[in-house]
């Protein structure tokens, strides 16, 4: 669910913070108002709220796509950003919570059965259902939606509600445990139509999600497709001809066979753009189904089919890092932008400083920004200002509004800025500007380094 309304806020940590926000205010009302409603009128509203939360939860999992157009909207507002929250707030404060604990405590007090063990098997009931969550999200994010509508409708049964109620919240779960697939589809393609238009998106082709985010792949015509994480265009192939030249093709030129190591995978055109010039590729990535769906509809850029010289890790990328004692030629930071703390660690000095570790002694790490340095965020200054507070021998090439930055062991001899110049072989090759140390370091001066302390201001920005 949070995934879900991560992909409609565009902003997964204030999902995050508003979905914990939201359960603890449920459950503290509930207890708090437990014992101040009579018994009769439990007997009236008690069926009524588990039918209202049960709608709520089913319409905010398949439906929360809708609410971009909403945000959207209000965030155009000097207030709007307060009413989004708010609304969402109330929406998770009602569907989300254990709000029925209202009604709970009076009911096992005047049950004629002995429902007060169930007080003290609660912690025990919650630590097995977390420990349900990851083995059921990687079977299947429906497996996990049916064990939720057995819960509820156990609840159901055990607080003896009518049979007739009992009857349609079996049927409401049936009907929709039947239709998930057919309506996520079609709320997955009013959210990214809405998002980026009617003619682009032309049908979803597959979904999925994981612990760790929701993976969509869409048709956008002429053969071509969009990977999208979270709600957010990861890859289509127009935006990434130029990317995936200048973070991975360029700089492999400056190898004869590099060792190369690749965070995050995404839809490893990377890979496929440097293809067999390398001597290995080592693939790291936290969730292996992006991987997956990779290999069955990107092959086209990927050529992971044809290459024999790969090996994929499920793996942080930070705790790969940390960890292996193996060092690369070239490692490519393909890991989407720091909008989520997840992701917001891979840009900090803290984690640059790692990576230069692993870099031989003629070791290239490449990373890109999107953002403008002439842009009024401050985002790519603080990411380049970082970057040179680790890699003191480095230099970069700033394509339309992105920079690709080329951070070098101390050991490694750069050739001069015209040789550099040269290498590049691209179409637009007259628009790329070489940016040197110097260069880099008088445009983002006064940039405040991203440190683990302050990644928050980044995620936030």
């Amino acid at each position: 669910m949070v995934h879900q309304i991560s992909a409609g806020l565009r902003q997964p940590e204030i999902a995050v913070i508003v979905f914990t926000l939201s359960y603890f205010s449920g459950i503290s009302l509930g207890y708090y108002l437990s014992d101040r409603i009579s018994l009769t009128k439990h007997g009236k509203f008690f069926p009524l709220f588990l039918y209202l939360q049960m709608f709520l939860f089913l319409f905010v999992q398949s439906a929360s796509k809708f609410i971009y157009d909403y945000f959207t909207l209000l965030a155009n507002a000097d207030t709007g950003a307060i009413v989004s929250y708010l609304t969402i707030f109330i929406v998770l404060f009602i569907g989300g919570t254990s709000i029925y604990a209202v009604f709970l405590p009076a009911f096992i007090e005047n049950s004629r059965n002995d429902l007060k063990k169930f007080y003290s098997i609660e912690i025990f009931g919650s630590i097995i259902g977390l420990l349900l969550i990851i083995p059921l999200m990687q079977l299947s994010f429906l497996a996990l939606i049916v064990l939720y509508l057995l819960c509820y409708l156990t609840i159901m049964r055990l607080l003896q509600i009518k049979r007739s109620y009992l009857f349609v919240a079996v049927l409401i779960s049936f009907i929709y445990v039947l239709g998930y697939g057919k309506i996520d589809r079609i709320t997955s393609e009013y959210f990214y139509r809405s998002k980026y238009g009617n003619n682009y998106i032309k049908s979803i082709i597959d979904t999925r999600d994981t612990p760790y985010q929701r993976i969509d792949v869409a048709d956008i015509g002429g053969g071509e497709k969009m990977l999208a994480l979270n709600g957010r265009r990861q890859f289509a192939q127009g935006s990434h001809f130029n990317y995936s030249y200048f973070v991975a093709e360029y700089p492999s030129t400056l190898f004869e066979k590099p060792g190369v190591c690749v965070l995050g995978c995404g839809s490893m055109s990377t890979v496929g753009r440097i293809n067999n010039k390398a001597k290995s590729f080592t693939i790291v990535d936290i969730d292996k189904e992006v991987f997956n769906v990779s290999m069955k509809y990107f092959q086209k850029y990927n050529h992971l089919s044809d290459l024999h010289n790969w090996t994929f890790v499920e793996d942080d990328a930070k705790h790969f890092i940390a960890n292996t004692d193996r060092q690369f030629d070239l490692i490519l930071h393909d890991i989407p932008p720091g909008k989520s703390r997840q992701t917001a660690l891979t840009y900090t000095k803290e984690f640059f400083a790692l990576v230069k570790t692993k870099l031989k002694n003629r070791g290239i790490f490449s990373i890109s920004s999107l953002t403008p340095l002439n842009s009024n965020s401050n985002y790519g200054k603080r990411m380049i200002a970082t970057l040179l507070n680790v890699f003191r021998n480095c230099f970069a090439i700033q394509y339309k509004n992105s920079v690709f930055f080329y951070g070098c062991s101390d050991n490694f001899k750069l050739p001069d800025s015209k040789v550099l110049r040269r290498l590049i072989v691209h179409p637009s090759n007259k628009n790329c500007e070489m940016l040197t140390q110097k260069n880099l370091e008088t445009q983002v001066y006064g940039a405040e380094i991203i440190t683990i302390g302050n990644v928050g201001d980044l995620i936030f920005e």
